[in-house]
């Protein structure tokens, strides 16, 4: 078992704790350069130890998961590539769902009864319940491709005319399910900037 980096764990668990902070509204990073956000940090911080409060920290596997995705992607393991990206999604939906439930004072258990929802009540009318809009039809498309991408390959659905493509088709088909997967990162990484994070994604250390 590969050895985990001290220093890269200890900044991700920063990155982490700094993330919740904004998503909170203890920092507002809008307008600040990063020195001064990391000084906001710092003080919140030690404030947060002088005060003796405890906190739990829950584990969040974006990063790990989007790496491994790009990993398989780079060894055109695409199946087990498209798999993480899923993966992926649904945690950044569910990480959306319990800041939205806090934000909006409901019990825990109401947050959780909300990220056990099957995707697409979470990519539908919840959604729409809970942030006031929907979510964009092209990017709504996208993300139950994924999903459905997955379960092909989980769940062993394969469409019987994909079995039938050429070598090239099937190339063809998975630079276009990578291009896909990793454009909906993108727009959902900038959409949980402008959420919750207030533009304070620039200052996370590149996290998604």
């Amino acid at each position: 078992m590969e050895d985990i980096d001290g220093d890269v764990l200890a900044k991700s668990l920063i990155d982490s704790l700094a993330a919740s902070l904004v998503a909170e509204g203890r920092i507002d990073p809008r307008g600040m350069t990063e020195a001064e956000f990391q000084l906001a940090l710092t003080t919140e911080l030690r404030e947060i130890i002088a005060d003796g409060v405890e906190f739990r920290l829950i584990p969040d596997h974006q990063d790990s998961l989007l790496k491994q995705a790009r990993a398989f992607a780079e060894a055109s393991d695409i199946d087990f590539a498209i798999m993480f990206y899923a993966t992926w999604i649904e945690h950044w939906l569910n990480w959306m769902y319990i800041w939205k439930a806090e934000q909006s004072d409901l019990e825990h258990s109401e947050a959780m009864s909300l990220i056990k929802q099957p995707m697409h009540h979470k990519t539908g009318i919840i959604w729409s319940l809970m942030f006031g809009q929907g979510l964009d039809a092209d990017l709504l498309r996208g993300i139950r491709d994924v999903a459905n991408w997955r379960n092909a390959f989980v769940h062993y659905k394969w469409l019987p005319d994909e079995e039938e493509d050429s070598l090239t088709q099937k190339k063809d088909r998975a630079r276009q399910r990578l291009a896909t997967a990793e454009a909906i990162v993108a727009r959902l990484t900038a959409l949980r900037n402008e959420l919750a994070l207030r533009g304070a994604q620039d200052f996370l250390g590149g996290r998604t």
